[in-house]
């Protein structure tokens, strides 16, 4: 009796078993015939979860990453002008200058070079109104002035008539002759009358012969070719001046470039005068690399070209490489390759270790 109460004790003591317990809901209980069914029931649904992962990770749309913030910064600096200070500037002023904004740099730039240009373009209607006038003064000398002057006709009056003259003998030869003569009180026969005296006999004209002829129009033919040449050269220099301006960044403001011009400028007379068979382009690119070389102003400016121009190189490269990387397909880090599983225990034993 003692034995089967202890018996009896034991077994309502034990844990109850999978028959004895209740689902609480039949809909969502799963009932397996062992530990192993049931196991690998759970490790085939890890599995498929691992696996929806997966797809719904490769079906996402790949987003590209944000290009780092100092390569766009070197980006935007590099598609900026390079401007060198006015030239007439002091070292203090061209500090400061430095230190302003590209927008007003440029500003001041182009500021300073229309100042420049209305100065000279205003320098050279003085000069030549100058030229014009001492080539007049050249003729009406101070003792002919005041000779003029005591007869009260002041050298613009004297400058007037005589045009005026001009202008009435082009529109009619010899009315404009007899009263020319009239107001010198002279008869046209006393012009007759002088010229028997005198023996005049009107000369007979000058023919040509052929060979003169010939050698006047080779002569006027050899002109014209060599005009033609002439012509050619300008044009295919100037050709290439503009494609050499537009290849170098510093032509690009038109202040910078005034100032490059004008430093260029006497080393390519110099150049061209020692060698004329040179090239042009070889004559600007020698002038240009002395300049922006030797000149302390050009030379960091080439340097600060120099450095974006680099950078920009590198960034190129970067975005080059990344867009290489995103359209390889099976690249490293973009997937892993298929795991064949022979049996159960390779699968519990490949998901474990997971």
């Amino acid at each position: 009796m003692e034995e089967q109460r202890e018996s009896t004790e034991v077994v309502s003591n034990t844990e109850p078993t999978a028959r004895d317990v209740t689902p609480v809901d039949s809909e969502k209980s799963v009932k397996h015939k062992s530990d192993r069914t049931a196991l690998s029931s759970n490790l085939k649904a890890s599995s498929e979860d691992v696996k929806t992962k997966i797809e719904k990770a490769s079906e996402a749309p790949v987003k590209p990453s944000p290009i780092p913030q100092q390569l766009n910064s070197v980006q935007e600096r590099s598609q900026a002008t390079m401007i060198a200070p006015p030239a007439d500037m002091n070292a203090a002023e061209k500090q400061a200058f430095s230190k302003l904004t590209p927008e007003m740099q440029q500003y001041l730039s182009r500021r300073s070079y229309e100042q420049r240009a209305d100065y000279s373009r205003k320098t050279m209607e003085a000069s030549a109104k100058e030229k014009e006038l001492s080539d007049i003064y050249s003729v009406v000398t101070p003792a002919l002035r005041d000779e003029y002057a005591r007869q009260g006709i002041a050298v613009p009056d004297l400058v007037r008539r005589a045009v005026a003259w001009d202008k009435a003998f082009k529109t009619d030869r010899l009315g404009t002759a007899m009263e020319y003569l009239e107001a010198y009180g002279i008869h046209p026969s006393e012009l007759l009358d002088g010229q028997h005296q005198n023996g005049y006999q009107q000369e007979s004209p000058e023919y040509l012969t052929r060979e003169e002829a010939e050698a006047l129009a080779d002569e006027r033919i050899a002109k014209q070719f060599e005009q033609m040449q002439q012509s050619s050269i300008v044009e295919n220099n100037y050709n290439v001046v503009q494609g050499f301006i537009q290849s170098k960044p510093l032509f690009k403001d038109i202040g910078t470039a005034a100032q490059l011009e004008a430093e260029m400028a006497p080393i390519v007379v110099g150049l061209r005068q020692s060698n004329p068979s040179a090239p042009v382009q070889e004559i600007l690119e020698t002038a240009y690399n002395y300049v922006t070389k030797g000149h302390p102003t050009f030379s960091a400016l080439a340097s600060q070209q120099s450095a974006r121009s680099d950078s920009e190189r590198l960034h190129a490269e970067a975005q080059k490489a990344k867009e290489a990387s995103r359209s390889i397909s099976g690249g490293p880090g973009t997937g892993s390759p298929k795991v064949k599983i022979k049996d159960s225990r390779e699968s519990l034993r490949y998901h474990l270790s997971k």
